[in-house]
């Protein structure tokens, strides 16, 4: 099936619900929660409400789909922590969440990253913490349909630069910006 995107889209997500948890107990307070762990560091996993990413032994983000209507990280934020070992990380005040979507997703990234991410190299659910146009970032390959999708998380101080980073990589490409609403358009249309 043909991409739905014929150029590249940066969608920035920031205000998008996101929480983490690191803690030798975080892993068994998660799963007590019915929720699907990574088996190991920088691998993500996917549903269609939630994508959780094992960033280390014992730290994890979980990122509640944009597109989805429901708030499957309600329960988890409201859920009681264990009495020790496990603590909130508040990633959505400290970092800024972007998704790069499109066939040539990859191609703009090798402009701004030394990190090869073709699918080939880089499938679908792996992650790379790694620099992003000079920027610490933390980079997830997902897919979206048929497109390849980036996030990208970054400090919440270099949101504006990122995103400027990302405009300039993308315009050989015929790259732009889009809102949430606008993608939802075109993800939904048949």
């Amino acid at each position: 099936m043909a991409s739905k995107f014929e150029h590249p889209v940066l969608i920035e997500l920031s205000d998008s619900a996101r929480a983490g948890f690191r803690g030798l107990a975080a892993e068994k307070h998660l799963q007590r929660l019915g929720i699907n762990i990574p088996d190991t560091p920088n691998l993500a996993t996917y549903g269609d409400e939630l994508a959780v990413l094992r960033l280390s032994p014992k730290e994890f983000w979980l990122l509640q789909h944009p597109l989805a209507e429901d708030s499957p990280l309600d329960k988890v934020q409201d859920a009681a922590l264990p009495a020790q070992d496990v603590y909130r990380l508040f990633c959505r005040d400290s970092h800024a969440w972007f998704w790069l979507v499109g066939d040539r997703a990859a191609d703009v990234m090798a402009k701004v990253c030394g990190v090869d991410l073709r699918a080939v190299v880089f499938p679908p659910g792996t992650i790379a913490q790694t620099s992003v146009a000079r920027v610490n970032a933390i980079v997830v390959h997902q897919t979206l349909g048929n497109d390849t999708c980036f996030n990208l998380l970054c400090d919440s101080a270099a949101a504006e630069y990122f995103r400027r980073c990302m405009l300039d990589a993308m315009a050989e490409f015929g790259g732009q910006c889009m809102e949430r609403e606008q993608l939802l358009t075109i993800v939904n249309q048949g």
